[in-house]
């Protein structure tokens, strides 16, 4: 496929993207209050990378640092996420989700499994499939390209 062509699948699809799939993976609430989107982030990143330095998310999820402190803050304050010290750097620290974090997690995870069901029930089981291998093969490459653990 040419580059050209393949940015504009991408740019064709991406208000649909935001609008159907975002919506389902970054919105969630925790004790009747809504959360955002970088609470979110940060806490499915610590899921599957087990524990990071604020540095790392930072980085990798492309929020501010401040902004990124008053994530860690709040989410500490819930008690879904713990910091603890590294021992070879004494000013540094990383941070991991608590049990209750977890717990979060997976709930999140059924809620996102059963709404993107939801959302593909109308296509045919073909169309699904499709959509599954492609999602399949892209997580495939991108895993060849930098791995999440």
């Amino acid at each position: 496929m040419k580059s050209a062509s393949l940015y504009q699948a991408l740019m064709d699809y991406m208000p649909y993207h935001v609008l159907h799939i975002d919506s389902l993976v970054h919105r969630s609430s925790w004790k009747g209050r809504t959360l955002r989107e970088n609470h979110i982030q940060v806490m499915l990143m610590l899921f599957h990378r087990g524990s990071s330095t604020p540095k790392h998310l930072s980085r990798s999820l492309g929020i501010q640092k401040g902004s990124l402190s008053h994530v860690l803050h709040w989410l500490r304050q819930e008690n879904l996420v713990e910091k603890y010290d590294v021992q070879e750097d004494e000013r540094s620290y990383n941070v991991r989700l608590t049990a209750q974090g977890r717990d979060f997690v997976f709930g999140h995870h059924q809620k996102c499994a059963q709404s993107l069901e939801q959302l593909l029930n109308s296509m045919s089981s073909k169309e699904r499939l499709r959509v599954m291998q492609g999602w399949e093969t892209l997580q495939h490459y991108l895993e060849r390209k930098e791995p999440i653990k």
